[in-house]
């Protein structure tokens, strides 16, 4: 079980309907998109954290350990939106250097813009983080199949998350076998051994889709998957948590126009 999916079991807050749970991080993640402003997305990125160390029960490290991937990526994203031409008049301009003939720096419009663009991303990925950690993923399909979601993408939704630990076991095991034989002594050793498991676990994958594709033909596989869902309860305290995080953000998201 993958670390994610064992916090999603784990959680305080798991047996809760996850209808509830997904209005509860889909309204401000919609807000914040709407309204891009600093002081929502961090109060967003606040409300979702101790939602989740408080609801969910995480310890706070464990939480941002979570975030820390699709932060990294936020980050590297913003650095190409940092970087700009910039004019050597401007006294703004907080760094620079000269390339191809003209002058590239960071300014303080290109700073707040990146800072902006940084809080508002991770601002909606705290309430995905928030969600997918305190909702096991066949309760989130168990919600789809009620709100009639499209068939075809559940199922494929349920085959790519049943092969995610197929996969992960089966790289596990030939990354082991690699390295008790010298397979990562080097950079170059490292490479080629990277490729020979991305291609032998592409191949393993397949033939374990076939198989798996043979064995439901073969018992009468009619196109539903059926698991045990633990029986889910409502949530008046988060009802009422959505409803005044939804309230105050978008209060905040008003006056905040009006004054511009």
């Amino acid at each position: 079980m993958i670390g994610i999916d064992r916090c999603a079991y784990s959680s305080n807050i798991s047996n809760i309907r996850a209808e509830i749970k997904f209005r509860y991080a889909v309204f401000p993640l919609l807000i914040c998109l709407f309204y891009s402003s600093n002081i929502l997305s961090i109060l967003t990125i606040t409300a979702m954290s101790l939602s989740s160390v408080f609801l969910g029960g995480f310890q706070l490290k464990t939480y941002l350990r979570q975030c820390l991937v699709p932060v990294t990526f936020l980050l590297w994203g913003v650095v190409a939106v940092i970087f700009g031409q910039v004019d050597s008049s401007d006294l703004g301009v907080l760094f620079s250097f000269k390339l191809f003939g003209g002058l590239y720096g960071i300014n303080t419009t290109l700073l707040h813009r990146g800072m902006t663009l940084f809080l508002k991303a991770f601002a909606c990925v705290s309430c995905l983080c928030f969600f997918s950690l305190n909702t096991p993923v066949n309760s989130f399909l168990t919600y789809l199949k009620k709100k009639r979601f499209s068939k075809l993408l559940i199922e494929l939704m349920e085959l790519m998350y049943r092969f995610i630990f197929v996969i992960g076991e089966e790289a596990k095991k030939i990354y082991i076998a690699q390295n008790s034989r010298l397979g990562y002594k080097d950079f170059t050793t490292s490479i080629k051994s990277l490729g020979e498991l991305v291609t032998s676990v592409f191949i393993k994958a397949f033939i374990r889709v076939e198989r798996v594709n043979a064995s439901l033909e073969a018992r009468g596989f009619s196109g539903d998957f059926d698991y045990i869902i633990e029986e889910e309860n409502g949530s008046k305290l988060m009802n009422i948590l959505t409803l005044s995080l939804s309230s105050l953000l978008i209060t905040l998201g008003i006056f905040e126009r009006l004054k511009l």
